[in-house]
């Protein structure tokens, strides 16, 4: 209705060149008034159309009613218009009036199909007031049309009525056919078509601070199910897992709709409006365990299935529907690559294909570059017992990216040692660290971490030699930490270099303590200075036996070997204390002080608050849960 606006335009300004001829034949006031009329309501129904199209693209909604009415108008207007001119005597003005309402009502039984009880009722007030104007006109010849004015109507009318019925039929026939293609056939849910229309329409719409997430699954073990039950087993496991899908997926109260599709095959996606990672990883677990509930089949043993899981997340991995679901297919792949039959939110450095690893190439070399600014050392404190001391702090880098923010090293390092560009990194880290700890008034030790690749490497020692030198930092003041899987397989370059590095005085401690391989044997080729315990075991050490008897052996290990130990990631007063009981040397963790930035930080000698530091001695390790 609120299209085609030429049509009634020029059908309006006919009816005025017909007014127009009238004011110069008879010009009385009536005629004017006509006119008047006529460019009034036209104006009108202009303004009616203009306010509806600035709605539609401010997204609103519209309402036709008004137009509709403008139409009764417009269409009493022209009758009327007709009638006084039938009344007249004047038969060029009859002849015209009558010739404009009937091409005027026939061009809208075709423009008003799609309204047929509009336009039927437009045709028959034109007629209508056409036909009162015939017969009170004086003149007998045109009383004729009130013979032929019933057949105009139901002729046009007729025309009209079938029009809009085949108009009808066609666009329902073009709705299902388009809703057909949009819907997988099996089982009923939206398919690709159809979810890259809405991903377009939620981009589209989405406010600046939007989020959302989308959920890529993948059956494992569906193809098994083909080919030993048949594809008609397959299918029935696709529609059940589907309705299973829809039923965890209903509707939340205040939340918008979460949309279910197949992609095709046994892979499914779920689009969660405004969804956080968090929402989103616990809705996938849900998803997960609704597939996990046995498939009962006909004439055939239960059926057991997994999914493997990949989550991207609005506007964090991609701003358009084709990079959000690349990001969610490649966190799929990660998750198949890992073993399949678990959630992974994408990561787009660890998860990152070919062109990714280009781009994060030249980004990462462009930090490294001077004048970026981007890489950035945090320190955090590394506390010894006995008297609550600083004693070191280890460097730790931070990425400060300028569209992804800040990025943790355990994000981008992987990506470092698959682009090649770990060994600069690590040189940079290294004289960095150094320069920083030089400006330290506690004189306290720098920890730096080298790579597998770094250790591996001859040109190692002179590297840190050159860093001590250039920071004028005393090597006694630098600590070299290493993995054990810095030492599988080159047992001999790596020897050297360690040798090397304690011959100048260089602390070398080996870190990540009992994750690694061969730890024993390692210790018995390698002389270390100390011997940081993984986090992971003293995290667990007070709900796991295992992990606190892990921790008792290795300090007891140490102590025989007279090599202090660090525990890592303590965070409560109990890990303290369990650790403490243990017999660690030193401690190092968030309870202790978290990774902060270096400039202008360490002023003054730090030390382990009063309150942890003067706590009394626990003689027996705490008590453990089995």
């Amino acid at each position: 209705m609120f299209t085609r606006t030429s049509s009634f335009v020029g059908a309006a300004v006919s009816e005025l060149i017909v007014a127009a001829i009238a004011i110069i034949l008879q010009g009385t006031a009536v005629f004017i008034a006509w006119a008047t009329a006529g460019f009034t309501i036209l104006a009108w129904r202009l303004g009616i159309i203009f306010m509806a199209r600035r709605s539609v693209r401010l997204g609103r909604s519209v309402s036709a009613g008004w137009m509709a009415v403008g139409s009764i108008v417009w269409a009493i207007e022209l009758g009327c218009g007709a009638l006084i001119c039938n009344m007249s005597g004047v038969p060029a003005l009859q002849l015209l009036s009558v010739a404009c309402v009937v091409s005027t009502v026939s061009g809208l039984s075709a423009r008003n199909s799609s309204t047929p009880r509009l336009a039927v009722t437009q045709l028959a007030i034109g007629i209508g007031f056409t036909s009162l104007g015939a017969a009170l006109a004086p003149e007998l010849w045109i009383k004729v049309l009130l013979l032929q004015a019933p057949f105009v109507v139901i002729g046009l009318g007729s025309v009209c009525w079938r029009s809009g019925r085949d108009l009808v039929s066609m666009l329902d026939a073009q709705q299902k056919n388009a809703e057909l293609a949009r819907r997988d056939m099996l089982t009923g849910l939206s398919n690709r078509v159809r979810v890259n229309e809405e991903l377009q329409a939620l981009l589209v719409d989405a406010p600046p601070d939007s989020i959302f997430a989308l959920i890529w699954i993948d059956l494992d073990g569906f193809k098994a199910i083909n080919d030993t039950l048949g594809h008609a087993a397959g299918d029935v496991v696709l529609v059940e897992t589907g309705r299973r899908l829809l039923e965890v997926c209903m509707p939340v109260e205040g939340r918008a709709a979460r949309s279910v599709a197949r992609l095709g095959g046994d892979e499914f996606l779920i689009i969660l409006p405004q969804g956080e990672r968090d929402e989103a990883l616990r809705l996938a677990e849900a998803l997960a365990a609704s597939i996990r509930i046995p498939h009962i089949l006909r004439n055939a043993p239960d059926v057991r299935l997994d999914a493997s899981i990949g989550i991207s997340l609005f506007p964090e991995h991609g701003d358009n529907a084709d990079a959000l679901l690349a990001a969610a297919d490649r966190a799929l792949y990660a998750v198949k690559a890992s073993g399949r039959a678990r959630v992974l939110v994408y990561d787009p450095l660890l998860h990152a294909g070919e062109d990714d690893l280009i781009q994060f190439r030249s980004e990462l070399a462009k930090a490294l570059g001077e004048g970026e600014n981007q890489l950035q050392l945090y320190y955090q404190p590394i506390v010894r017992l006995s008297d609550g001391k600083v004693t070191d702090r280890e460097a730790l880098v931070r990425w400060n990216h300028p569209k992804r923010g800040l990025v943790s090293p355990g994000s981008f390092i992987p990506m470092a040692e698959a682009s090649g560009l770990i060994v600069p990194l690590g040189e940079w880290v290294l004289r960095q660290a150094c320069a920083d700890a030089a400006t330290w008034a506690d004189n306290v030790k720098v920890a730096v971490n080298v790579s597998p690749f770094q250790l591996r490497s001859e040109r190692l020692t002179s590297v840190v030699v050159q860093a001590l030198d250039q920071a004028g930092l005393s090597p006694a003041r630098l600590a070299i930490e290493i993995t054990e899987t810095a030492m599988l397989g080159q047992e001999g370059t790596t020897s050297h270099t360690m040798r090397q590095l304690r011959e100048l005085g260089i602390e070398v401690v080996l870190d990540d303590f009992g994750t690694g391989f061969s730890s024993l044997s390692n210790l018995c080729s390698f002389v270390f200075d100390r011997i940081k315990i993984d986090g992971s075991f003293v995290k667990e050490a007070l709900h796991r036996r295992d992990c606190a008897a892990v921790i008792h052996a290795t300090v007891e290990l140490a102590r025989q070997l007279g090599i202090p130990t660090t525990a890592e990631c303590v965070e409560t007063p109990e890990q303290l204390e369990f650790v403490r009981a243990c017999g660690c040397s030193e401690v190092q963790g968030y309870l202790l002080g978290r990774p902060e930035p270096a400039p202008g930080m360490f002023t003054q000698m730090a030390s382990l608050p009063a309150n942890l530091r003067m706590a009394p001695p626990v003689l027996v390790p705490v008590a453990i849960a089995h």
